[in-house]
């Protein structure tokens, strides 16, 4: 019986595989044309993080995601493709990140408030590199923000070459910071 309560003690350490609602239904909705539906926050992103299969400026990356619209791209069936906001990278990206019960990190050898990263799936090719963003600091036109996996959003030149990652709805405003520290960022490993 001991053993029986500590294997399930163990497994509920373990804690989710896959990011979920706080109903318990999946996060991230795949969808038939390989979109990828984000439920907490209503936006479908284009589901395949190598869409450029190499780097891109962010000239680059805004020239690209135009052609997607015009058809000169893949574009998945949708027109209407744009480079997500700072705000909108986070929060996505935040949901692969879950920190682990107490006990599950005892268990792993660390420290209480231990995090871990979730599978990424329904996306694919999801990299843990850096993805562009639309926004520029205030008062910094030269810059642009790009956001990756388990890193703060982090100020970059529009000559660097990071991922493009597109995303199809209205802009979620509720999402952005009121600074340019600010979203918060995602948790880090």
């Amino acid at each position: 019986m001991r053993i029986a309560i500590v294997l399930l003690l163990a497994l509920a350490a373990c804690g989710p595989r896959r990011a979920t609602l706080p109903d318990g239904r999946p996060r991230y909705v795949a969808l038939a044309d390989s979109t990828v539906r984000d439920d907490r926050t209503g936006l479908v992103w284009s589901g395949d993080g190598g869409l450029a299969a190499a780097g891109l400026s962010w000239d680059e990356a805004r020239t690209f995601v135009a052609a997607m619209n015009k058809g000169a791209r893949p574009n998945l069936g949708h027109t209407d493709w744009r480079l997500p906001t700072v705000g909108e990278l986070s929060v996505l990206f935040d949901g692969f990140w879950v920190r682990r019960s107490r006990l599950g990190c005892v268990f792993s050898g660390e420290k209480a408030g231990c995090v871990e990263r979730l599978p990424s799936d329904p996306f694919v090719g999801l990299s843990s590199e850096a993805y562009w963003s639309s926004t520029a600091p205030q008062n910094d036109t030269n810059r642009v923000y790009a956001v990756g996996m388990g890193v703060a959003p982090m100020n970059a030149t529009r000559t660097e070459r990071h991922g493009v990652l597109t995303v199809r709805g209205a802009p979620q405003a509720a999402y952005e910071g009121k600074s340019p520290l600010l979203p918060r960022a995602p948790l880090a490993p």
